[in-house]
């Protein structure tokens, strides 16, 4: 794979996002979790995603206009809608695809609360997008309420997931399960209370490192709990599979 060149030192994880030209981060996060916040913070802050999509950044949220954290947010985005359609995605699409390959600038299309309308049901634009987001140069940011909102193929094709602090037992079930693989159920969920404790602190999990990171609050930096590999690029032994561990709890 070519890599893409960013002009800035961004934290590794989000480096992963758009290096190979696109992925698809996926935010789970109840109401009042800082979901807003920290996406205002991950596209406008300097040290951030700011002036990084010079394709553009295209906000799909049905509170866009009546949130007032996401204001800075509304501003900063080159395309604002509050209703999420196929024709729009449509849309959004062919802009995008229009410009040819190597003229193409690293884009965003931030959905926000959206994975409830049709566009995200199966078979839809959305998922041949969301696949092809490294040929589009694109990074799509979807953010939900509940994990099984977003359908079982785009969940596949997640490069990033985030997870703010999870109250509904159900829906920290469904993400221990989507995140087995992070050093089995036990390692995870250790590893989810560590990030989430403090206040607006959130998980970050990289699926194309293989790395979980505890980031926000009071942390400037996302900091490293658990990696697949070594130093030396090694898949570490200590990683015992223990499934079923937490579901009785």
């Amino acid at each position: 794979t070519d890599f893409l060149k960013v002009e800035k030192d961004l934290p590794r994880p989000l480096q992963t996002m758009v290096e190979r030209g696109g992925g698809c981060l996926q935010i789970y996060s109840p109401p009042g979790s800082g979901k807003s916040n920290f996406l205002v913070n991950l596209f406008l802050r300097d040290s951030l995603f700011k002036d990084v999509f010079e394709g553009g950044v295209y906000l799909i949220s049905p509170t866009a206009e009546s949130d007032l954290t996401s204001e800075a947010l509304r501003d900063y985005a080159d395309f604002v809608e509050t209703e999420c359609s196929e024709e729009l995605l449509e849309g959004i699409y062919k802009n995008i695809m229009s410009v040819p390959k190597e003229d193409r600038l690293l884009t965003a299309i931030i959905m926000d609360d959206c994975m409830g309308s049709n566009a995200g049901r199966m078979h839809s634009i959305l998922q041949k997008m969301i696949s092809a987001n490294r040929h589009m140069k694109t990074l799509f940011v979807l953010s939900t309420q509940s994990v099984k909102s977003i359908n079982p193929n785009i969940r596949s094709c997640c490069s990033h997931s985030l997870i703010f602090y999870q109250p509904s037992q159900k829906q920290m079930a469904d993400l221990t399960e989507l995140h087995s693989f992070f050093g089995g159920e036990q390692e995870f969920h250790q590893n989810y209370v560590k990030a989430t404790t403090p206040k607006y602190g959130f998980m970050l999990n990289d699926w194309r490192d293989l790395k979980s990171y505890a980031w926000g609050a009071e942390r400037g930096e996302p900091e490293v709990l658990w990696s697949r590999y070594d130093d030396d690029g090694n898949v570490k032994e200590t990683d015992e599979p223990n499934k079923g561990m937490l579901k009785g709890q």
